[in-house]
């Protein structure tokens, strides 16, 4: 068996896993995510073809606002992470991390709510092509300025970086975080909880309530 047919197997086996995956996330239902189809592998000469077949939402990402370089009023902010962290309860209680939070991931439909997409099935395709990239071409790319951090404290970060983002009309890129003293000081203290990690002992269910919480303040 030549090298690239050794990859070529490697790599299979690694997407006949992440088809598992997929197929437990399309039984997930929730008014704010994304509800996932059907996943199918197709192998075509030295190559696999991967296709995945998602809800359809009809509207546009947050990343519009970054693009734009507008910040999104308070008030809607507060609808957006409303449901946002609905989301997020929701996948975690059902041992679901997003991994990659960002605002492309993360679409307002026509009436104006929050659809959550590329949890979890996203990060693992693109770790198992770039570990196929990487190992191919021997390439490393530099790491991002931000720290990562793993599970749902991850997909804390990502919030907290996300809002202080979409507060600003800008990404944030610098590190260590600092939050703006411009803000509402209850929203800075909001942010202040995600974007320095404060240790808490309730990241789940109890973690959102405690936010809802803090959100009728501001």
């Amino acid at each position: 068996m030549s090298y690239a047919q050794c990859m070529l197997c490697c790599v299979s086996q690694q997407l006949q896993g992440a088809e598992t995956e997929f197929s437990s996330l399309t039984k997930l239902s929730h008014p704010n995510i994304v509800h996932y189809k059907c996943m199918n592998l197709k192998e075509r000469n030295d190559s696999i073809v991967v296709d995945i077949v998602v809800e359809h939402i009809s509207g546009c990402s947050l990343s519009t606002y970054l693009h734009k370089e507008t910040s999104v009023p308070l008030e809607q902010l507060r609808h957006y992470v409303t449901q946002i962290l609905s989301a997020l309860d929701y996948l975690h209680s059902n041992s679901v991390v997003h991994k990659v939070l960002c605002s492309s991931s993360i679409l307002v439909d026509v009436e104006g709510n929050i659809k959550v997409t590329d949890y979890s099935i996203s990060k693992r395709l693109a770790d198992i092509c770039k570990a196929d990239v990487f190992e191919q071409t021997k390439v490393r790319f530099s790491e991002d300025g931000l720290p990562s951090k793993p599970g749902k404290k991850g997909d804390v970060w990502s919030l907290g970086l996300l809002l202080l983002s979409l507060s600003q009309g800008q990404v944030t890129k610098e590190y260590p975080v600092a939050v703006p003293a411009n803000l509402p000081a209850d929203f800075q203290d909001f942010l202040e909880k995600y974007v320095y990690c404060i240790p808490v002992s309730f990241c789940g269910f109890l973690f959102v309530c405690f936010v809802f919480e803090r959100l009728e303040v501001f």
